[in-house]
């Protein structure tokens, strides 16, 4: 009998530089959390070094019947003197890909969605440190952390997807609104428009969309 080819879900992480094997939280994550539940799909990371092989594989027919992702974090500095660039760079990976991948953005970084393991996580950004702890006080930014903590992790996953949608609510209901705002607690925002990229970063701050890519993953696990 012939072995089923398994289809991918293709995971392209721009701020991870490791080459051909990822070395960022968001991959170790992933990686620990549902590589081995995947049922009929396999993960596939890609790097910023591997853009072009993620463009490539968008393209091509061989992988028509795939799912593909991008995986990003506003990332602003601490004193916020890099908001134009976080401004461009967002709105540069939105235009390029959002046609045939879903854009997954997080603010300001990854561990906002890791706090929401434990609860409906809003606190505005001060310092990655402060929010690091938050996480966990053995928090390290480390593939090992993800692979200690994978167990935990896996059983507080719907817990997670709903403190994201409760946290998004809040933190939007008390923004100055901005045009359909209310649909962004349940819908993924379009990054492309440059506007609603300042509204976000100055106005909701503290938000995860990484419960899209979730739900996903484990509507295809075992």
């Amino acid at each position: 009998m012939a072995r089923e080819i398994k289809k991918l879900v293709h995971l392209y992480i721009p701020e991870d530089s490791g080459g051909n094997k990822p070395n960022t939280c968001e991959a170790g994550y992933f990686q620990h959390l549902f590589q081995r539940r995947l049922k009929n799909h396999q993960l596939k990371f890609y790097t910023e070094p591997q853009t072009n092989s993620f463009k490539k594989a968008l393209k091509s027919n061989e992988f028509k019947e795939d799912l593909f992702f991008v995986l990003t974090d506003l990332d602003y500095k601490e004193d916020r003197s890099n908001i134009s660039d976080v401004v461009r760079d967002i709105r540069s990976l939105s235009n390029e890909y959002r046609e045939k991948a879903t854009i997954v953005v997080s603010g300001r970084s990854w561990e906002v969605w890791v706090c929401m393991h434990k609860c409906a996580y809003t606190k505005p950004f001060s310092t990655q440190k402060a929010l690091n702890k938050d996480v966990q006080e053995d928090y390290v930014k480390k593939h090992q952390w993800y692979k200690k903590e994978s167990i935990n992790l896996y059983s507080t996953l719907d817990n997670a997807c709903a403190n994201a949608r409760i946290a998004r609510g809040n933190r939007i209901s008390g923004c100055i609104k901005q045009p359909d705002s209310k649909n962004y607690v349940t819908e993924l925002p379009d990054f492309g428009n440059e506007a609603l990229t300042q509204w976000f970063i100055k106005e909701v701050e503290t938000f995860t969309y990484v419960d899209f890519l979730v739900e996903k993953l484990k509507a295809l696990c075992l």
